[in-house]
C-alpha cells in the first residue's frame, strides 16, 4: 500500500507546476466504519491542474470513537479525476499523515482511495458523497468510509447552455478537412515572406483591407497542422508538436499577425466577442476553462460550429455541439471568443 501512496504523491507533485484553473475550498465529513466507527471532518485547498486532474492539500480530523479527546490530527494530499466542471462520477486518491491525541496512536499515516458523485446545485457551490477504502498505520486499522462534500468555487464559471440548445450553422471560410493527415503532417512554412503586421492588443483587432483573405489563409495554414502531435510549449518549429496556444500562435504568425505565446494572453487580445454562436467568424479565438476560472485552453473556429485547436491527441478538429460527445466536453466549458482581424 506504501506503493500506492508514493504514486499519488509522485504524480501530484509532477504535476503541480502546470497553470490551473479556477481555485476552490471544500469542507468535509465522514464516518470510516472500523472499530466501532471514526468519524472524520476535513477542510481542504482545490487546485485544478491539468484538463481533468485536480489536487487538493488539507487538513483532516479522525475523532476515535466512544473515547473523549482522542482522535488524529494530520494532513492529507489528494488527487481526484473528473471532479469537477460539470455533475458526474469522479475518482480520488490520497495519502495523510500526523499525530494522534488523547491515547491515539502517537505517529501515523495512511492512504484512502474510491469514487464520488458531485452535483452542482448552483454555479459556485458543489454537493458530493463520497465512498472511500481507507487504511490507517502503524496500528492496520481499515475499512471503509462514506463521507459527505460541500465545496465552493472561487473562479468564474461560464454559462450554462439552454437544455437542447445547439449551435446554428454558420458560414465558414475554409471547411474543415475530411481525408486524413499526410504521413509528414507537420507544417509548412509560407512559400513567401509576408509582411509583418502590428500585434494585435487588447480590446481592439488589427484592422486589414485583406481580412477575409487574411483569416482564410491562417485557418488554411492552421488545418495544413492537422495531425500533429501534442507537445507542451510546442511552436512547431524544427519538428517539434504545438500545444494550443502554439498552434495559433504560429498559424497566425506565418501570415504577419503576432499574439502572444500563452493562452491566457492570448485571451485578451483582440475585441471581445462574447459567448454568442451566432456572431462567430472564422478566424475567432474560441477560449475555454478546464473549471470556470482562468483561461486553460484556445481553438481557432473555422466555421459551421467546428474550431481547430491542439489537444491530448495532437490537431483536431472539435465541435461546440451539445449533440457531440467530445463537442458537449467543449461547449460546456466554452467561455468566449476573440476576434484579431477585422
Amino acid at each position: 500500500m506504501s506503493r500506492l501512496a508514493g504514486v499519488v504523491f509522485t504524480t501530484v507533485l509532477a504535476i503541480a507546476p502546470v497553470p490551473a484553473a479556477a481555485q476552490g475550498v471544500a469542507f468535509q465529513v465522514g464516518r470510516m466504519f472500523d472499530d466501532g466507527g471514526w468519524t472524520s471532518f476535513g477542510v481542504r485547498w482545490v487546485r485544478p491542474v491539468i484538463g481533468p486532474i485536480a489536487a487538493e492539500v488539507g487538513g483532516i480530523y479522525l475523532r476515535a470513537p466512544a473515547s473523549r479527546g482522542a482522535g488524529l490530527f494530520g494532513g492529507t494530499l489528494d488527487a481526484s479525476l473528473f471532479r469537477g466542471g460539470a455533475p458526474g462520477v469522479y475518482a480520488v486518491a490520497g495519502v495523510a499523515g500526523g499525530f494522534g491525541t488523547g491515547g491515539s496512536d502517537g505517529l501515523w499515516n495512511g492512504w484512502s482511495a474510491g469514487l464520488g458523485y458531485e452535483i452542482s446545485p448552483i454555479s459556485f457551490l458543489s454537493l458530493a458523497v463520497e465512498g472511500r477504502w481507507r487504511e490507517l498505520a502503524p496500528t492496520r486499522r481499515g475499512g471503509p468510509e462514506i463521507s459527505f462534500r460541500l465545496g465552493a468555487n472561487l473562479g468564474r464559471q461560464p454559462k450554462a447552455p439552454l437544455p437542447g440548445a445547439v449551435l446554428p450553422p454558420l458560414a465558414s471560410a475554409a471547411a474543415p478537412p475530411t481525408t486524413a493527415p499526410s504521413p509528414d503532417p507537420r507544417p509548412s512554412s509560407p512559400s513567401a515572406p509576408v509582411a509583418l503586421a502590428m500585434p494585435t492588443v487588447r480590446g481592439r483587432p488589427l484592422r486589414r483591407a485583406d481580412a477575409d483573405s487574411l483569416v482564410r489563409e491562417v485557418v488554411r495554414t492552421s488545418q495544413d497542422a492537422m495531425g500533429t502531435r501534442y507537445q507542451f510549449g510546442g511552436r512547431g518549429a524544427a519538428g517539434e508538436g504545438f500545444d494550443c496556444s502554439g498552434l495559433i500562435q504560429f498559424a497566425y504568425a506565418t501570415h504577419g499577425v503576432s499574439l502572444p505565446r500563452v493562452s491566457h494572453d492570448q485571451a485578451r487580445q483582440g475585441r471581445e466577442v462574447g459567448r454568442r454562436a451566432d456572431r462567430l467568424l472564422p478566424g475567432d479565438i474560441l477560449t475555454f476553462s478546464s473549471d470556470g476560472g482562468p483561461i486553460t485552453h484556445v481553438g481557432l473556429y473555422i466555421g459551421e460550429g467546428q474550431f481547430i485547436h491542439s489537444a491530448s491527441k495532437g490537431v483536431q478538429v472539435s465541435r461546440l455541439a451539445l449533440s457531440d460527445p467530445q463537442g458537449k466536453w467543449w461547449f460546456m466549458r466554452w467561455i468566449g471568443a476573440r476576434r484579431i482581424v477585422e
